[in-house]
Formats: C-alpha cells, structure tokens, sequence
C-alpha cells in the first residue's frame, strides 16, 4: 500500500518502534508498517504543513476510534527514530568508523565498524537499510567493489552484497523507486585517474547489479540525488577538468539528459533533496592560482530546470558529506578552508534558509571522503 494513498491518519496514543499501524482509507482499516509511516514522515518535505496535521498514526492493537494528533506529535515521534549515518573515510590513513546522529537526542553513537576500512565510497538506503559501494585507499592505491548493507542496532549489522560490476571511487549514489543506482567514479587508483560514465542499477530483492545507462560526461568527484522518480548528477571532475555539467536519468526509459548546469563549475561538493528540490553544498574548483572553495548553497527546482543562490553554509569546505533528516540538511566533516580535516557537523534548512552548526555535535574523528544516508530505528 503507496503510503501516498492513505489521505487520514490517526493515533490514540504514542506508537511504539516495533507496532503495526491501522490507517484509514476512504473508511476502510488497512494495516501499514512502521517503515511505511517513517517513510512518509521522514520524507515530510514531500509534504505540506496541512497534509501532516490531518495526517496521524493508529495503534495496531486499539480500536478505529479517531484522534488527530498535531504535527508536533508526528514531528516528535519521528525525531526518536530518524538517525543520519556516516560510513568510513579519511583522516592521516583509512577508517572504519560508522557513527548514528539522532535528531532527538542530538548525539553520535558508534556503530559497527566497516570492513574493509575505505574513503571515497559512496551510500544509499533502501528499504530503510544502508547500503556502501566501492571507494578505495588512496595510501596503497588499492580500490574496492564491495556493496555492504547496513541493518540498525545496537551495534547493528553489516552483510555483504553482490559487489559492484568494477572497482572504482569517488562515485556518487542515490535510490530511485526502492533500486539502487550508483553514478561514474574512477577506476584506477594510479596517478591516471580514469574516469567513468557507468550508470549501474542495484536490484535488492534479486541482489544484482546491471549496466543500465551512460553520463553525458564520463566524471567522478561528482554528487548526486533523487528528486521525484529521477536521478539528478552534478559537476564533478572530467577528461577536461572540473566541470558544472548537470545530468538527469530516468530508469523508465533508462535515457540520461543534460539538464541547467550548475552555476559554478565545482568538484567535491555533496546533494541532498527537500521537498522536491535539490540543494548543492561547497566543493571547489582550480584556478590559475591553485584552488577555490565555497561555502555556497545552491537550490536546482526541476520544474524550471533553473539554479537559485541560496544561503552561505559559513564555512567552506570540500570532500565532505551530507544527508537529508526530516527536512533539515546535514553537513559532517571535510577539507576545511585552511585545507585541515574538519569534525564539524552543520546544518541547512532549506524552509528557512538558514544555517548554522551544532555545537555539541562534533564528529569523534575529523574525516573526510566518508559517505552519509539517512535510517531509521
């Protein structure tokens, strides 16, 4: 059952993490999980003020008796549960390092470790698992394919997948109706640096892999995002240098378009996508006289296929991560100005246009080259 199709919601009391709900639908009980509810209150950025406070959660076990609960409660309630995660990367050698960030709670808890300890991977959910792919270690110019999923706990658990169809790094991911789909990279870890412009579909109820498309531009250090039923790919580092090519794939006709580029070339950067529009935060680009980075946000709206400057993040940074919890944009780590590694965790909320940072919210290791998704408990 499509969570969108259910137009009422209600709740008689505060649902625990582990309960079935009874929703109604044009007057009928219909039974829904607790990832279907997550799914739409994580995903309330989709979703107007109005639709939310008429929405609510019915207890399993109680009866269809009716009662509204306020978008405070459903807010509340998913800040228990909704947790940002970081996978790996980078400080003076390779990590393993895997850490939870709860919205309620505001803090970071270690979970299970990586194996292999890797930077340069890149992340996705489905079916609200965590699921790593590649990336690499730059120090013995090895490169990986593994594809590794996440389940939530207390540590949790890693189980390995169908590797990828090649090794390769700093490629980019995202989900796109429950698949996977991973975006270019760089397959060789020598001083070469060949790109690619593989687009690979990831099948988790089969658990394969399949060449399914091409970039207009083979790059990597690219990022990219889901808005609606499409991929979105943005600048990276091509054959010609760092480029502000825009690409957009859609998996029904598997045709991958050119759509506004960025309104900067940069390379490094990270994406996220609020309600329906996707938000593009620093990175960097080289000059004549050596690099610039950015502390810029730029807003895509795929409707008007136009870029809009948005707020500053106040610090830039490049290689760093980031993932959309409810509708606020998280920014861990990365290269920060003076080109040190960097532990702070932004954040940007695209409603308000603002920013800013969390100060008991420091990363245990200053990293960069990790990679960041969003689950739930």
């Amino acid at each position: 059952m499509a969570i969108r199709e259910i137009g009422y919601y209600s709740a008689v009391t505060t649902p625990a993490v582990s309960d079935e709900f009874l929703c109604q639908k044009n007057g009928t009980s219909q039974k829904t999980t607790t990832t279907e509810i997550l799914d739409a209150i994580s995903d309330f950025t989709q979703y107007d003020k109005d639709d939310l406070i008429a929405s609510g959660i019915v207890m399993g076990t109680q009866s269809d008796a009716q009662v509204k609960i306020s978008l405070a409660q459903i807010i509340a309630y998913a800040k228990l549960i909704a947790y940002g995660m970081i996978y790996g990367g980078y400080t003076t050698s390779m990590i393993t390092n895997c850490e939870a960030w709860n919205v309620n709670s505001e803090a970071w808890t270690t979970k299970e470790p990586l194996n292999p300890a890797r930077c340069a991977l890149a992340a996705m959910t489905i079916s609200n698992k965590g699921y790593i792919c590649g990336g690499g270690d730059p120090d013995s110019e090895t490169l990986y394919k593994d594809c590794d999923a996440y389940t939530f706990g207390s540590p949790g658990t890693w189980t390995g997948k169908t590797d990828l169809l090649s090794k390769k790094h700093f490629l980019a991911a995202s989900t796109i109706s429950g698949k996977g789909y991973v975006y270019g990279g760089r397959y060789d870890a020598s001083g070469s640096y060949p790109k690619t412009d593989d687009i690979d579909e990831y099948n988790a109820t089969d658990n394969t892999w399949v060449h399914i498309s091409d970039l207009t531009q083979a790059r990597y250090t690219l990022a990219s995002s889901t808005i609606g039923d499409k991929g979105y790919i943005f600048g990276g580092t091509a054959a010609t240098g760092i480029v502000s090519t825009c690409d957009r794939y859609n998996p029904v006709t598997t045709v991958c378009d050119v759509i506004k580029p960025l309104l900067r070339s940069r390379s490094g950067h990270s994406a996220s996508t609020v309600k329906n529009k996707a938000y593009i935060i620093s990175g960097y680009v080289k000059t004549s006289s050596g690099s610039t980075m950015f502390s810029d946000i730029d807003e895509y709206d795929p409707e008007t296929d136009s870029w809009i400057d948005k707020s500053s993040l106040g610090s830039a940074r490049v290689r760093h991560a980031q993932t959309t919890i409810l509708n606020t944009i998280h920014i861990t780590g990365g290269y920060r100005n003076t080109l040190t590694l960097s532990n702070a965790h932004f954040y940007y909320n695209p409603i308000t246009n603002s920013s800013g940072y969390f100060a008991s919210g420091y990363l245990t290791l200053a990293r960069s080259d990790h990679a960041a998704s969003s689950l739930h408990s």
